[in-house]
């Protein structure tokens, strides 16, 4: 009974196995059908492209040169590692004579020759020169100030309204408190140097201020065996005197901060020291004489100018501007000259934008220098010269020269 029972439940189970499996197949059947019919989809017919007569495709598929990657959509693009240069839309410059109309001679705003200028704000600047004579713009009028010494200023620098400061040919100081000029610090005031048994002559030739408690002056002083550097340091309390740094006089000071600043000069050949806050270091530079005037931009960005011999024991010279680039010192050609020329005078406004001054004007435009009319000498080169290049605040442009003419630089789009 238990065996008969058995086979029967197996029996009915595989009819049940039967059946599933036909249900199985039923749907696999069905299903291969939907896809077989889905794979039969009638294909679309792409629209076709006008052509129109004679047309030169803008663009074509043009194969890459072997030597050149392709770069993908997705790729992504690497910065420069440096800025490249942006030069500014043409622009005209003119420099015209402050006080004289266009058609007048350019006319000297000063009884004496002028040596240097320097701008506080837009309607304060001030300018030295022979005799010790002081001239003062207060945005209208020059007009002529007191001064404590019949000696020729050759610098001039200011802090602030209150803060000024002077140095001339015999090696003094001056300073402006906002009401009269005193000298303050003179070589024979101090005592002279230990060595200065031999010398004959002091003098002091530009001064310049990384801050109220940082300033520099320098100049030189002459001895029966040449020149020697003549350096004075502010501390923000006092004048003091430093040892010598080189056989040479210098001309001309450029401060960035107290400890980025470059003295220029020269003797036998250009000089450019380096003061890193604790040393004066000397840098080689391709000026083989005289270094006048310095501009300093950045670390890694100043300008000096100066002359340099057509040919050794020559008297004639030519111009010379030399380009600190971070790394070393680089010679900038100027156009040749038409006659004598020096260049007294550098002032840098920004990597593209610089002005350098003697008997010739040259503007700085980024790829090259190019010289500009020089009002106070037409007709006569010879017969005046620039010897200062400054900026005001606004970035107003303005040069003096030796015979004490204003010039002033109209900027025109």
């Amino acid at each position: 009974m238990v065996v008969w029972r058995t086979t029967t439940c197996l029996i009915a189970n595989a009819r049940k196995m039967k059946h599933l499996e036909r249900v199985y197949q039923y749907w696999y059947l069905w299903m291969l059908a939907l896809f077989l019919a889905a794979c039969q989809v009638s294909k679309l017919t792409p629209p076709t492209l006008a052509v129109f007569p004679s047309a030169t495709p803008i663009i074509t598929n043009t194969a890459i040169p072997p030597t050149e990657t392709a770069i993908s959509p997705t790729a992504t693009m690497l910065k420069p590692t440096t800025t490249p240069t942006r030069f500014p839309a043409p622009t005209t410059y003119k420099w015209v004579c402050w006080g004289s109309d266009s058609t007048s001679p350019c006319q000297p705003i000063s009884l004496y020759y002028l040596k240097a200028i320097t701008f506080v704000a837009d309607n304060d600047a001030w300018a030295v020169g022979e005799n010790g004579y002081i001239m003062h713009w207060d945005g209208r009028v020059w007009e002529q100030v007191k001064s404590p010494t019949a000696e020729t200023l050759s610098g001039v620098s200011f802090i602030g309204p209150d803060n000024g400061w002077a140095v001339s040919d015999g090696a003094k100081i001056l300073h402006w408190d906002g009401k009269e000029w005193n000298v303050v610090n003179a070589l024979w005031l101090q005592g002279q140097p230990p060595d200065s048994s031999s010398a004959t002559l002091f003098y002091l030739n530009a001064v310049a201020f990384a801050g109220s408690e940082d300033g520099w002056a320098v100049g030189g002083i002459g001895t029966e065996s040449g020149p020697r550097a003549l350096i004075f340091h502010w501390n923000g309390e006092k004048w003091q005197e430093i040892d010598s740094i080189c056989g040479c006089s210098l001309t001309a000071v450029a401060t960035l901060s107290p400890d980025d600043v470059w003295v220029v000069g020269g003797g036998e050949e250009g000089a450019t020291f380096h003061w890193d806050g604790v040393h004066w270091q000397r840098v080689s530079n391709p000026a083989p004489y005289w270094l006048y005037s310095v501009s300093a931009i950045s670390f890694d960005n100043v300008w000096a100018a100066g002359l340099v011999q057509q040919k050794p024991g020559s008297s004639y010279y030519d111009g010379n501007v030399i380009h600190w680039n971070g790394q070393q010192w680089i010679e900038i050609n100027v156009p040749p000259p038409t006659g004598p020329q020096f260049q007294f005078s550098i002032v840098m406004l920004s990597e593209t934008d610089g002005w350098s001054g003697g008997y010739d004007l040259f503007h700085w435009t980024g790829r090259e220098w190019v010289n500009v009319e020089n009002p106070a000498n037409k007709g006569d080169r010879a017969s005046d010269w620039i010897v200062d290049i400054e900026v005001s605040p606004n970035r107003q442009v303005w040069a003096i020269t030796r015979a004490g003419k204003l010039l002033q630089l109209i900027v025109s789009k």
